[in-house]
């Protein structure tokens, strides 16, 4: 039993507030109140206690008296439905709000939440927006719960649904703010107070005087040293609970030293301190990361690259079809989404036979049926004829990257610069401890000034800061360079990827060819309208290449409705149109087997209620400009063909691709994939381009999978690159640009690096001052970004983009 005792002067063993008056006392640990009490009986209860081992005290303190009826308004099905971002069955997620969150702890102890709580399946924190996203089963737990079981931990989600439909702005933090206030008030205080020193000369203060004004000084050097500062030695700190290096140690070091030196000066009398050094430092510090994050505000590439993020959709106005960016989708437009095909915004159902596959949200791939007037939230991908839905809710574009960057597509990746600069930047900080230390030993034999004013600039100037942005930067602003140039990567590590490849596989359909053709033609019985309205009806549901050319050869023709379709991947299509059965496809598909294999390809077989019509010739179009990519391309990779066709392109791809390459015909995808796996095993570095249709396997094992779309509709979770269909002849141009990022990169290590030995070679000589080493410290990183930034778009441009 937990006994009450009066005692004062303790602190929480949770949270580590002072405890006043009654302490909660249970197993030797004192709690302020119940509540941080109750929160690690909940941490102990499941074994969660290694949270404490994290920080000192990395708890946040919880509401001390809880209301029953305070979160009942969530019980309302109203405000549920603006809260959640996607439910289906027993499954939704929701978003919050929780400024609470501060450290790595706080990071730790929510995402491990689901292992207290029965009903929460998993929960994510973005700590630098401090919003956690949780999904959680409705029948076992209620959205009510979830936000109860956050305040009772001490992280209560900042709820107000008048903000909802508003767009989140980031703010300037007014913390940083109010410490550079601090810091720049003292600074400015203290040299003054210090201005007799500086003019003295041989002349003799009054020592009452000068008595008085160092202990101002340090008085005012409290505030810099305990608040402005204090996130140095609160990083420094944590690093060191957690057994590893912050780059904030050599920093809090420097400030720790000055202030001892400076202190014993003032108190002992033997001079006047470095008051304001120190305290110049800690301004110049701080000016420097607020103008760091300006600049990486406004350089932001992700944000960036999310806007660019190319998904379109089919709108229905007035009777007539036509592709809009989803940026352009408005509340109220009707939409047409067809076969394989993302819904990119919340719709309600109005015509068709709905089975939505919702894998890219939940990771559950079983098709879920929809009836008529249901809503159906963005992400779902339609499996079946097409459908017709009303937009609801339009989505942010950044939630359809989320939906590209789920875990359910990612990759192993092996970004060997990132690792180096990872690796560096861990010893780097023991290696400026140690120079810093033998430099102070060193003068210290003969100037105590000297060897104090060393080490401290030594600890400020040097700093790793500028190899670990060199990487992420770099890699962004390629990112938002081919953005804007129609190859949309899926993240940072793509641009290593692609730079790093050494074979490359091409699929034929869609990827050589285009989604034009030259000429489409019927052969077999002549076709009744009627017979006309049957296949296009057919036709018109799916989204490959060659089921589009056939629609858009009968577009004029009335569509009827579909019902039990269903698409094979790599074979064809079929469904019921007005009770009739529909086949297209490939012979085998059809069943029609009196025709040589010869003839399958370039045809599209057709067949009603099992009878044969005939089939319809396709002429494909090769992609402009093609021939002149595959030969440049030839003398840097290994290409390979891998068709689905029989080879009855075989010449005109035989003419295209070098002799040394491999072309591979009647290519199953499963074939596909199995023949990406061989070229991984043989050591290969393999891209795969396809249209992301028949071959999203293939483009999914590959260690990069380029995806090219002529109207931008189809989105291809698979894939690592999305490219528009008339961007290929500018595709090897596309890899240069990759591979000449990594130059870039090294290039700017070689600038980081430099920077640093030349500021050690003058620090450790006692030629540079700590505040000149403040301000060149974040001018480092800053130069690092412009480098990049100019770099990037200097080999851009050479390269025409």
């Amino acid at each position: 039993m937990p006994s009450v005792i009066q005692q004062t002067k303790l602190t929480c063993y949770h949270c580590g507030d002072e405890c006043r008056g009654e302490v909660i006392e249970s197993a030797g640990k004192v709690f302020c109140c119940e509540g941080c009490k109750l929160v690690h009986d909940l941490l102990e209860e499941n074994n969660l206690c290694s949270y404490y081992q994290m920080t000192e005290h990395p708890g946040n303190k919880p509401a001390e008296v809880y209301n029953n009826k305070r979160f009942s308004w969530l019980d309302d099905e109203s405000v549920i439905r603006q809260l959640i971002s996607f439910t289906e069955g027993d499954t939704a997620l929701v978003a919050f709000s929780v400024p609470g969150i501060h450290c790595a702890s706080c990071i730790w102890l929510l995402e491990n939440l689901h292992k207290m709580e029965d009903g929460l399946l998993s929960v994510r924190v973005n700590f630098l927006e401090k919003k956690v996203n949780i999904t959680y089963n409705r029948q076992r737990i209620s959205l009510r719960r979830v936000v109860e079981v956050l305040h009772r931990i001490g992280y209560e989600p900042d709820l107000h649904l008048s903000d909802l439909k508003k767009k989140a702005t980031r703010t300037v933090d007014r913390t940083l703010v109010l410490k550079i206030g601090i810091a720049g008030f003292c600074f400015g205080n203290i040299m003054m107070l210090s201005f007799p020193e500086y003019l003295s000369g041989v002349t003799v203060i009054e020592p009452q005087l000068k008595n008085f004004f160092g202990y101002l000084s340090l008085l005012l050097a409290l505030p810099v040293f305990f608040y402005s500062a204090s996130d140095y030695f609160v990083s420094s700190w944590k690093a060191a609970r957690l057994r590893y290096f912050s780059i904030d140690l050599p920093i809090a070091l420097g400030l720790t030293a000055m202030l001892i030196r400076s202190t014993y000066e003032i108190i002992s009398g033997a001079g006047p301190g470095y008051f304001d050094s120190m305290s110049g430092l800690v301004f110049f510090l701080l000016i420097g990361k607020f103008f760091q994050s300006l600049t990486y505000r406004s350089m932001s590439f992700e944000r960036d690259y999310k806007s660019y993020f190319p998904v379109a959709v089919t709108v229905r106005r007035k009777g007539e079809e036509s592709y809009i960016p989803i940026s352009q989708l408005n509340e109220g437009d009707k939409i047409v989404i067809h076969s394989e095909e993302l819904l990119p915004a919340d719709s309600i159902l109005l015509n068709g036979t709905a089975n939505i596959d919702y894998s890219f949200v939940t990771g559950e791939s079983v098709p879920v049926p929809k009836q008529i007037g249901e809503l159906i939230y963005a992400g779902g991908k339609q499996k079946g004829s097409s459908i017709e839905l009303q937009v609801k809710k339009t989505v942010e574009q950044s939630y359809l990257t989320q939906l590209w960057n789920h875990e359910s597509f990612q990759k192993p990746e092996q970004q060997h610069i990132s690792l180096l600069a990872d690796t560096i930047s861990k010893y780097f900080t023991i290696a400026i401890i140690l120079i810093a230390a033998l430099t102070g030993v060193y003068w210290l034999r003969t100037d105590v000034h000297r060897a104090l004013m060393s080490c401290t600039a030594i600890l400020i100037i040097a700093c790793p800061c500028a190899l670990a942005i060199t990487v992420p930067f770099t890699f962004g602003s390629v990112m938002r360079i081919l953005g804007r140039n129609n190859f949309f990567l899926r993240n940072a590590a793509a641009v290593e990827a692609v730079a790093r490849i050494d074979s490359i596989v091409f699929d034929k359909t869609g990827t050589i060819t285009s989604h034009h053709v030259d000429r489409i033609q019927w052969e077999g019985s002549p076709l009744t309208e009627y017979q006309k309205q049957l296949i296009y009806s057919i036709a018109s549901q799916s989204i490959h290449p060659k089921s589009k050319m056939v629609a858009e050869l009968f577009r004029h023709d009335r569509r009827l409705p579909v019902s039990q379709f269903r698409e094979f991947a790599g074979l064809g299509i079929e469904g019921f149109v007005d009770g009739k059965k529909v086949m297209l496809g490939s012979k085998d598909f059809v069943k029609h087997h009196t025709l040589a294999p010869a003839l399958d390809q370039s045809r599209l077989f057709v067949s009603v209620n099992d009878h044969f019509l005939g089939w319809f010739r396709i002429n494909e179009v090769i992609r402009p400009g093609l021939s002149e990519q595959i030969r440049s391309l030839a003398n840097r990779f290994r290409l390979f063909l891998l068709s689905g066709d029989n080879g009855s392109d075989e010449r005109a791809m035989l003419e295209m691709f070098p002799e040394k390459s491999q072309l591979h015909f009647s290519q199953t995808p499963v074939q596909k994939l199995q023949f990406i796996q061989e070229l991984q095993a043989s050591g290969s570095k393999v891209m795969m381009v396809g249209d992301g249709l028949n071959d999203s396997g293939a483009l999914k094992q590959s260690d990069v999978g380029v995806a090219v779309t002529d109207n931008l509709h189809q989105f291809s979770p698979a894939c690592d690159v999305i490219m528009k269909g008339d961007g290929f002849g500018r595709f090897d141009r596309f890899v240069r640009f990759c591979r000449s990022s990594i130059n870039i990169v090294w290039f700017t290590f070689g600038i980081s690096l430099l920077y640093n030995v030349i500021g050690i070679y003058f620090a450790v000589r006692g030629e540079l001052s700590p505040m000149v080493a403040a301000i060149l410290m974040p001018i480092s990183s800053i130069t690092v970004i412009v480098i990049t930034t100019l770099a990037s778009r200097w080999q851009a441009r050479r390269l025409g983009f």
